[in-house]
């Protein structure tokens, strides 16, 4: 379940708050599961064409503590090569986050929620902070929470 903190941001203040509290992982580091996921979202939010995510939009981590990486990619960290640069699955302020828990050596898409990860804790355990549609600010702790649900505090 998502935990909700009524907060509300302008747009402006959402960007600025994200590029400051987020930290990234190297590419050369992920998974071949994960890389694979990244080409066809890449694919899928460029409409075909190319493009790349930054630190903003992967997150291999441990979701359910069974010690294997799983993957949260966010729509919000894909710059596409073209006059348009952002993905097609963003709208004005909010982007589509897929959530994937790792099966064997697969990932398999469990999630997909609209949002705007403003920020990751990766200990003691994992903790996202996403904008909502409405205006709230939700954390999501996956470990306690494996279907994210936005719940009224």
């Amino acid at each position: 379940m998502l935990r909700t903190k009524q907060i509300w941001l302008p747009v402006l203040g959402l960007a600025l708050i994200a590029q400051l509290s987020l930290s990234g992982q190297a590419s050369a580091d992920y998974t071949n599961a994960t890389l694979y996921l990244i080409k066809q979202q890449i694919k899928e939010g460029c409409d075909g064409g190319s493009g790349k995510f930054d630190f903003r939009g992967v997150y291999e981590v441990d979701l359910d503590g069974d010690g294997h990486l799983d993957l949260v990619l966010s729509h919000q960290g894909l710059s596409c090569d073209r006059e348009m640069p952002m993905s097609s699955l963003c709208g004005a302020q909010f982007c589509s986050i897929l959530i994937y828990y790792r099966e064997g050596k697969l990932l398999k898409k469990r999630d997909e929620m609209l949002g705007y990860i403003l920020s990751y804790n990766r200990k003691p355990v994992p903790l996202f902070d996403i904008a909502q549609m409405d205006g709230s600010v939700s954390q999501w702790r996956p470990r306690q929470d494996p279907e994210p649900q936005k719940i009224a505090q």
